[in-house]
């Protein structure tokens, strides 16, 4: 097996910081030039393996995602949102235009979720709304039910017969006895 060639580099890191990787390090096990070619790699994919696509948004389309950056330069104004993992959507007006103006303004939302639509009208042509994560709720929790009065219904009855063994019948309607009725 031949021995891989590479270069040796040195790299200045704050105390803090140095010992935030030494924690790290010890708790998965790397050596220390493993954890930062592990870091760096990671650091590279994400960078590299990250798309960035444009878009212009016709009236009435909308862009959801996290608020990664806006960007500017002597002509235009953009605003990255991530969209997925591997996908940055970018929206680029002039500088001049209202929608630019938007855009600069949203500086105090990046890293939030949000959402960006854009409207019809002269007087606000980009909706932004921040998209708050919403709690998880518990149904059974929510409903308030007395105990020991009311059993939880069950609508289909599920078959767990041994001689139908591919379950071809999950579900059945369920059964009533309308004998009763006669």
């Amino acid at each position: 097996m031949e021995a891989e060639e590479g270069i040796r580099r040195v790299v200045w890191l704050p105390r803090e910081l140095d010992r935030q990787i030494e924690e790290i390090r010890q708790k998965i096990g790397y050596s220390r030039s493993g954890i930062y070619r592990y870091i760096l790699t990671r650091f590279l994919e994400k960078t590299i393996i990250t798309k960035r696509k444009k878009v212009h948004l016709r009236p009435w389309e909308e862009i959801v995602g996290t608020l990664k950056a806006i960007e500017t330069d002597s002509q235009t104004i953009s605003a990255v949102v991530a969209c997925t993992q591997s996908l940055d959507l970018v929206i680029t007006y002039p500088k001049e235009t209202t929608e630019a103006t938007i855009l600069q303004n949203l500086n105090t939302l990046l890293g939030q979720k949000i959402a960006i639509l854009k409207t019809d009208s002269q007087e606000k042509p980009l909706i932004v709304k921040t998209l708050n994560e919403k709690t998880t709720v518990d149904i059974q929790a929510a409903i308030p039910i007395e105990t020991g009065k009311e059993k939880p219904r069950n609508f289909t009855k599920i078959n767990h017969n041994k001689e139908d063994p591919k379950n071809e019948h999950k579900k059945q309607a369920p059964t009533t006895n309308l004998d009763r009725f006669k």
